[in-house]
């Protein structure tokens, strides 16, 4: 389950450069968490939040499920996780040289 509190914590962590994708299992739209919470689509476009969702990020997650999480720093990837878990275990080490 997550929680607003951890994704309070990847907002943060987002703010020195990381960029995070979560894609979603059973829903068409992915978030991006890059200093902010963000609706994208397949292509990576923003779009307005409650058109791709009618609930809040943190419930998204859970109610679509999460396929896979990319995180990235100025366009290469550093890491790949498959649950939400794995991803807060490791946060704070990822992207130290990211700038």
């Amino acid at each position: 389950m997550v929680s607003l509190k951890e994704l309070e914590r990847l907002v943060q962590r987002s703010r020195s450069g990381l960029k995070i994708l979560i894609v979603l299992e059973r829903c068409r739209h992915r978030i991006m968490v890059d200093r902010a919470v963000k609706a994208v689509d397949e292509e990576g476009k923003t779009v307005a939040w409650s058109a791709a969702f009618p609930i809040p990020p943190h419930m998204a997650i859970d109610q679509c499920g999460i396929r896979k999480i990319i995180v990235m720093c100025g366009g290469r990837e550093l890491a790949n996780y498959s649950t939400w878990r794995s991803l807060m275990e490791s946060l704070d080490q990822l992207g130290a040289d990211c700038p």
